[in-house]
C-alpha cells in the first residue's frame, strides 16, 4: 500500500528536478560547440539555452538581498546561516530562474498539494543554496557532468539472495535485485569521480532522531549502497562519496573503501533475511504515540473499512486474524515488485 507522497517531498523533488535539469544542460554544453541549443523535458517541454548566459554574472542589489534574507528566516526550514552578503553575485540567473518556474508549475499543476507562495520561495531558496555555496562548488554547471539521475539495476547472485514466495496464486522467484537512482556523478579526474546526492530534508537519523554527524555518515545505508552501486557501474575509479544537506549543514564529503564493499554486502544480506523472515510484522510503536506514526504514516491518518480503527491498526488487526498472505493478497496495490522513480509523478 503505497504512501502518497506529501507536500516536503515533492518540494524536495522539484530541487532534485532543477538541478538534473542544469546538468543535463551542462553535459549538453561538453558534448556540442554550438552557441545554443533546445533541451527537451518530458515534464517541462522545451528550453531554448544560450551559451553565453549559462553562467552570466549578476550582482544582486542590496533591496534584492534584503528580498532574499528576509524569507530565511525559519528556523524550522533554514538550519543554518544562510543570509547573503552584499555585492553578491549569481551565475546565469535568468535560466535558473525560468526552470524553478516551469519545474514548480509543472508541480503544482499535477499534484494535489495545499500549495502556497511561501513554498515556491523555499524551492527557490534551496536551488540558489546549491548554486552559490562557496562559488559555486556544487553547482553542476561548473562540473564535469558524466551523468544525472542514473539509475541502476543489478542481481546479488549470492546463494542466500535467493527468494521464493506467493501472494494470492501468483508466485515470485529468483534473485534480490538492487535498484536505486544516484543524483548527479561528476568527474574529477582521470581516475576519480565524486558521486553527490542532494538532500532538502533534516540531517538526522529517523530511527533515533539523532543529528547524523561525520561519523554515523560514514555508516549510512544509502551512501554505503550508493558507493555499492557506483563501483559496480565505475569499477576502474576511486569514488568519492557527497551528501549536500542544502538547509541542514551543507556538504559531507566520504571516501570509502573495498572493506565498505564487505560491509554493504552483510547489511544487505542481514536486512534481506530479517524482511524474509518477518512473518508478522509490528508497528514500530503498539500505541501509534511516536512522532514516526503520528506526523509521518499516511496509515496512521488513513480511514479503514472498520470505522474505530484507522488502516495501520485495520493490517495489525486482520494480520492476527487472518495471516500475512491472505491480507496481502486483499490489500496490497501488487506494485512491489516495480521501481519507481524518485520525485515521478
Amino acid at each position: 500500500m503505497r504512501q502518497k507522497g506529501n507536500l516536503k517531498t515533492t518540494k524536495g523533488s522539484i530541487v532534485h528536478k532543477i538541478l538534473e535539469l542544469l546538468a543535463i544542460i551542462k553535459q549538453q554544453e561538453q558534448s556540442t560547440d554550438r552557441t545554443n541549443w533546445i533541451l527537451e523535458d518530458g515534464n517541462i517541454g522545451k528550453l531554448k539555452i544560450y551559451k553565453k548566459n549559462l553562467l552570466k554574472p549578476t550582482t544582486l542589489s542590496d533591496e534584492e538581498i534584503q528580498r532574499i534574507n528576509s524569507t530565511r528566516i525559519n528556523k524550522w526550514n533554514y538550519k543554518d546561516p544562510c543570509q547573503l552578503q552584499s555585492r553578491h553575485i549569481r551565475f546565469g540567473v535568468e535560466l535558473v530562474e525560468d526552470i524553478i518556474e516551469k519545474v514548480y508549475t509543472y508541480y503544482k499543476e499535477n499534484t494535489d498539494h495545499d500549495w502556497k507562495p511561501v513554498d515556491f520561495k523555499d524551492i527557490t531558496n534551496w536551488v540558489w543554496m546549491v548554486l552559490d555555496y562557496k562559488g559555486g562548488m556544487f553547482d553542476p554547471r561548473r562540473r564535469h557532468i558524466v551523468e544525472p539521475e542514473i539509475h541502476f539495476d543489478f542481481v546479488l547472485p549470492e546463494k542466500w539472495a535467493h527468494y521464493k514466495f506467493k501472494v494470492g496464486k501468483e508466485k515470485f522467484e529468483g534473485q534480490l535485485r538492487l535498484k536505486g537512482t544516484i543524483d548527479l556523478v561528476t568527474k574529477i579526474d582521470d581516475d576519480e569521480l565524486e558521486i553527490v546526492d542532494y538532500k532538502s530534508g533534516q540531517r538526522l537519523n529517523w530511527t533515533t532522531g539523532e543529528i547524523k554527524d561525520y561519523k554515523a555518515l560514514c555508516k549510512d545505508t544509502q551512501l554505503m549502497i550508493y558507493y555499492y552501486a557506483a563501483k559496480k557501474l565505475f569499477p576502474d575509479y576511486n569514488i568519492m562519496m557527497t551528501i549536500f544537506f542544502i538547509r541542514d549543514g551543507g556538504p559531507f564529503t566520504i571516501c570509502f573503501d573495498s572493506d565498505t564493499i564487505i560491509q554493504t554486502e552483510n547489511m544487505l544480506r542481514e536486512k534481506f533475511n530479517e524482511i524474509r523472515d518477518n512473518t508478522v510484522p509490528k508497528p514500530v510503536d503498539p500505541y501509534r504515540k511516536c512522532f514516526k506514526c503520528t506526523k509521518i504514516c499516511d496509515y496512521y491518518k488513513m480511514e479503514s473499512p472498520n470505522p474505530k480503527l484507522n488502516m495501520c491498526e485495520f493490517i495489525e488487526k486482520s494480520i492476527k486474524e487472518v495471516g500475512i498472505d491472505q491480507v496481502t493478497n486483499l490489500y496490497s496495490d501488487k506494485t512491489f515488485n516495480t521501481y519507481q522513480n524518485p520525485g515521478e509523478i
